[in-house]
């Protein structure tokens, strides 16, 4: 099903006004999702998909900085950061419903940034965010055993990433653009540095993530992807706070994130404690 949510954007985006930055995220983002289909097929190694994700955002932050003049030099770390979303959001599709309903609430949240900010590409490439993944929703929650596979989740990492990139590229404060991403990078980056800890290989297929915690618990698919999908509009509402016209905004914004983060892995080690307790 990733095939056809891929196909759903890039329709969107024929259909929708010519916006450079739109066509930067799109084409960027369905470029992934076919590296995500052929590694669906063939299995490629995860030293060759992190090469091929590391050249996209080269591409990416290259023609971001053609087409906002932001430093050139920001061009690597715009890379690593794309690379890192992709990864992540592949990590953490492994519940029913949980990527279609972060794509509803991250679009979501780029549609209204961009209302706010009076950025239409921006409002644009949330709307197509959000609406092509809530399509996959009931597919993916009632018991029709379809799936996005590395195509979808390539697809949704990448285009909230580059999304994110672009609006600060275009001048949208870093707190406001990165929040919809905060809940899933704090999840991941906290699994990996545990793994690390224990001499883990952190590339390796595992459930140590909180939210596959929370499932193998007792919590339903459904009932984590929502937790999730809450924590994510929780911590995009936070980082809203930086487009309000007051001294120390973007501090402000920052710290809201931070603590929604913090309150949703307090929250989540919480539900996982009683529910063991609870089994024993």
């Amino acid at each position: 099903m990733g095939i056809a949510t891929s196909i759903g954007m890039l329709i969107g985006t024929i259909l929708a006004p010519t916006y450079l930055p739109l066509w930067l995220v799109v084409g960027v983002s369905v470029g992934m999702a076919i590296l995500g289909f052929v590694d669906d097929v063939r299995s490629l190694s995860a030293r060759v998909r992190f090469v091929l994700q590391f050249v996209f955002g080269l591409l990416f932050g290259a023609a971001s900085a053609v087409a906002f003049d932001i430093p050139w030099w920001t061009v690597p770390l715009v890379a690593a950061l794309f690379a890192a979303f992709v990864n992540m959001a592949n990590f953490m599709d492994g519940a029913n419903g949980i990527s279609s309903l972060f794509g509803a609430v991250a679009g979501t949240a780029f549609a209204v940034i961009g209302i706010a900010t009076d950025r239409e590409w921006l409002s644009v490439a949330g709307a197509l965010i959000g609406i092509a993944f809530l399509l996959f929703l009931p597919w993916n929650v009632l018991g029709a055993g379809m799936f996005l596979g590395d195509c979808g989740s390539y697809l949704l990492g990448s285009s909230v990433a580059t999304t994110s990139i672009a609006a600060i590229a275009s001048g949208v404060p870093w707190p406001t653009a990165l929040a919809p991403m905060a809940v899933y990078a704090t999840d991941t980056s906290s699994t990996i540095v545990a793994r690390l800890i224990r001499g883990e290989r952190w590339w390796e297929a595992h459930r140590q993530h909180v939210y596959q915690r929370l499932i193998d618990s007792g919590s339903s698919h459904l009932s984590v992807a929502l937790l999730l999908a809450l924590f994510v509009a929780f911590a995009s509402t936070g980082g809203m706070l930086a487009l309000i016209d007051l001294p120390g905004a973007t501090a402000i914004a920052a710290g809201a994130v931070i603590a929604v983060c913090a309150a949703y892995m307090l929250v989540s080690r919480r539900v996982i404690s009683l529910r063991r307790k609870v089994s024993t």
